[in-house]
C-alpha cells in the first residue's frame, strides 16, 4: 500500500489541480493558496519538465543501484531483503526476465543492468505522453483508472500467490 501511495498520489493530484482548478480555501492549513494549473503549457516547457524529471530519474537510479549493490549487497544475496529487481529477475518465465535476458545478450551475470536499462527505457516511454494528459481530461482520467486497476490487479495476484502457499 505505501508504495501504491507514493506512485499514485502525484498524479492524482497533478490530475485535481489541472482538470478541476482544485482551490484550497476551505481548508486551515493553505487558506490563502489557490492553485491551479495554466491551461497551455509551451512545449519548450514541457521539454525542460521532462528533462529535469528524466535527471532526477537519473540520479535517484545511480543513488539506489549504488546503495544497493554495494551497502546491502551481502543481505540481498542471503535472502535476507528482496527488491524489485531481485523479485522481478527470479523466475526465468517472467516477461520481464525474458526482456531483460534479451537486452543482456543471453549473459545472466549483466541482468541487472539490463533490468536498469529497461526501467529507463520504460520511464522515458511512459513520461512522454504526459503532455497528452495535461490537455485531454479523458485520456488522463482513463490513465488513472487503468493504474489504479492494474494496481489492484497486481496486488490481489499477489496476495493470493503467497497466501495459497
Amino acid at each position: 500500500m505505501t508504495s501504491l501511495f507514493i506512485h499514485m498520489e502525484p498524479p492524482l493530484i497533478l490530475y485535481i489541480l489541472r482538470h478541476h482548478h482544485y482551490s484550497f480555501e476551505d481548508s486551515p492549513l493553505f487558506a490563502t493558496a489557490d492553485i491551479c494549473l495554466p491551461d497551455e503549457i509551451s512545449l519548450a516547457a514541457f521539454w525542460q519538465l521532462f528533462w529535469n524529471s528524466v535527471l532526477f530519474y537519473l540520479v535517484w537510479q545511480v543513488v539506489y543501484h549504488v546503495y544497493i549493490t554495494i551497502y546491502k549487497a551481502d543481505k540481498i544475496h542471503s535472502g535476507g531483503h528482496v527488491t524489485s529487481s531481485t523479485w522481478l529477475l527470479s523466475n526465468n518465465k517472467s516477461h520481464m526476465y525474458k526482456l531483460c535476458y534479451w537486452v543482456s545478450g543471453g549473459d545472466e551475470e549483466h541482468l541487472q543492468y539490463s533490468y536498469v536499462f529497461v526501467q529507463l527505457a520504460y520511464t522515458l516511454i511512459t513520461t512522454l505522453p504526459t503532455i497528452l494528459y495535461y490537455y485531454v481530461h479523458w485520456l488522463h482520467a482513463c490513465v488513472l483508472i487503468f493504474s489504479l486497476m492494474m494496481a489492484t490487479w497486481n496486488g490481489a495476484n499477489f496476495y493470493f500467490e503467497i497466501f495459497s502457499r
